[in-house]
C-alpha cells in the first residue's frame, strides 16, 4: 500500500508540495488536508493540546521515577515529540507510516519507530502514559477494535500508568452536512463512525474508519475493561480530551 499519508508531509516538511491534499469522507464530500497542523508548534495549539502534553508529562504517580516515559500513539511528523521532551520525558514515537517516521525522526531528533497501534512491538511495562494525538485512539473504528487496544495497552503501560488522548463527539455536531452524514453510521447511543481516505498528488489512500463518542458513551465503552475514566475537558468543538487510568493491580 503506498504510503500517502508519509509522502504528504515529507513533501511538505521539504517545501516541496505537489498539490493540495484533501480529504475524502465515503460519501464524496472532499475538505482540505491542512498540512500545517501537523508541524504547528506549542505556540499555536488549542488548550486541549497544551492539556494532553502537561497530562503526559507529569510525573508517574506513586512512583520514585521522576522522568515518564512517554509513547506518542499514532506521532505522524512528530509535533508532540519535541514538546514532550522539552518537559522532561523520555519518549518513543510509533505511526504506521515510514514516511512520518521518517521526518519524525529528522525534524524532532527523537526516537520513533513504524508500528501498527493495535500491535505495537513494545515489551510489557515499557511506558508510564501513551499519548494518542489527533483522534488516532478511535481508528480502529468499532467499539470491540477500542477495547482491544485499551487490552494491548494494558500489557505495555506499567502499573498506575495512563491513557490520554483525544475523540470527536458525534452527539455534539452542529454541522447540517456532518449530522446528516452521521444518520446511517451509529454504532450505539452517542458512538458514531466516520469513514475518510486522504487523496494527494494523484493517489488515494485506503479508506479509514473512525470511531467516534461522546464522553458518556466513552464510559460504556471503557466500563468492561481495566480502565476508567478520570478526567474529561471539552474544547469549544466536537473534541473532548480525556484521560484513562487504572490501580497499581491487573
Amino acid at each position: 500500500m503506498t504510503d500517502v499519508f508519509g509522502r504528504m508531509v515529507a513533501d511538505y516538511h521539504r517545501d516541496a508540495l505537489a498539490g493540495q491534499p484533501t480529504y475524502e469522507r465515503s460519501d464524496g464530500d472532499e475538505s482540505t488536508a491542512q498540512c500545517a497542523w501537523y508541524f504547528a508548534g506549542p505556540e499555536d495549539w488549542g488548550s486541549l493540546e497544551t492539556t494532553v502534553i502537561e497530562a503526559c508529562a507529569a510525573a508517574p504517580p506513586g512512583q520514585s521515577r521522576a522522568t515518564p516515559r512517554v509513547l506518542d500513539a499514532g506521532c505522524g511528523p512528530g509535533r508532540a515529540l519535541g514538546p514532550l521532551a522539552d518537559r522532561g520525558a523520555d519518549v518513543l514515537g510509533i505511526d504506521e507510516s515510514p514516511g512520518a517516521i521518517q521526518v519524525a525522526r529528522e525534524w524532532t531528533g527523537q526516537p520513533a519507530i513504524v508500528g501498527d497501534l493495535a500491535t505495537p512491538p513494545l515489551a510489557s511495562d515499557a511506558f508510564d502514559a501513551a499519548l494518542f494525538l489527533g483522534t488516532h485512539v478511535g481508528t480502529g473504528g468499532s467499539i470491540s477494535a477500542l477495547r482491544d487496544l485499551l487490552a494491548e495497552l494494558d500489557r505495555v503501560l506499567a502499573p498506575r500508568g495512563r491513557i490520554v488522548a483525544d475523540m470527536y463527539d458525534p452527539t455534539a455536531v452542529e454541522a447540517e452536512d456532518l449530522s446528516e452524514y452521521l444518520d446511517g453510521r451509529w454504532l450505539a447511543d452517542g458512538v458514531a463512525t466516520r469513514r475518510f481516505r486522504l487523496r494527494y498528488d494523484g493517489t488515494a489512500g485506503r479508506w479509514r474508519t473512525l470511531l467516534m463518542a461522546s464522553p458518556d458513551a466513552l464510559e460504556t465503552i471503557v466500563a468492561p475493561t481495566s480502565w476508567s475514566i478520570g478526567r474529561v475537558e471539552r474544547d469549544e468543538g466536537t473534541r473532548h480530551l480525556f484521560v484513562l487510568e487504572r490501580g497499581a493491580d491487573r
